[in-house]
């Protein structure tokens, strides 16, 4: 299954919990481009297991949230007794089969990947997943990986 993670309808609540909810609603007035990007890489050993691969999102015939993606919904999330509450995590829903994947097979911890995973000009945005490898010898190391997210707001 491959995620966007966020989408235009849980973008607002993610801002207000960084930003707070004035902040948040200043931001989204005042820009109508806004992007999260990713940065990710493994550390302490190759990402043998899941490692990432993503969309080629140019291969995904007029992508758009509301064709593409379904909303899921967790029950008894972890995250609502930190934050007070959980948004939906935004999963796609495409013949896999389908779409072409940029695959990071192996990945050393001295490899980075950056992509967008979420923007308000959907077709920048880039979905993802830890893809099952059948060519990962038996017993490898746990992934561990690092992920940080930014948001970038465009212009005033």
């Amino acid at each position: 299954m491959s995620v966007v993670k966020f989408d235009l309808g849980n973008v607002e609540e993610r801002l207000a919990w960084v930003f707070g909810a004035e902040e948040a609603k200043s931001l989204m007035q005042r820009h109508e481009w806004i992007s999260i990007i990713n940065v990710w890489r493994s550390y302490g050993a190759n990402a043998e297991v899941l490692p990432l691969a993503m969309i080629k999102h140019t291969s995904v015939p007029d992508f758009a949230y509301e064709t593409y993606t379904r909303r899921v919904y967790s029950r008894n999330e972890p995250m609502v007794s930190i934050k007070g509450f959980k948004g939906h995590e935004t999963s796609m829903l495409y013949d896999l089969r389908l779409v072409y994947y940029y695959y990071a097979s192996n990945q050393t911890p001295d490899e980075v990947l950056f992509f967008n995973s979420f923007d308000t000009d959907t077709i920048k945005v880039v979905p993802h997943a830890g893809m099952r490898c059948n060519s990962t010898h038996p017993d490898p190391p746990d992934r561990c990986s690092v992920k940080v997210r930014g948001w970038i707001f465009h212009g005033e």
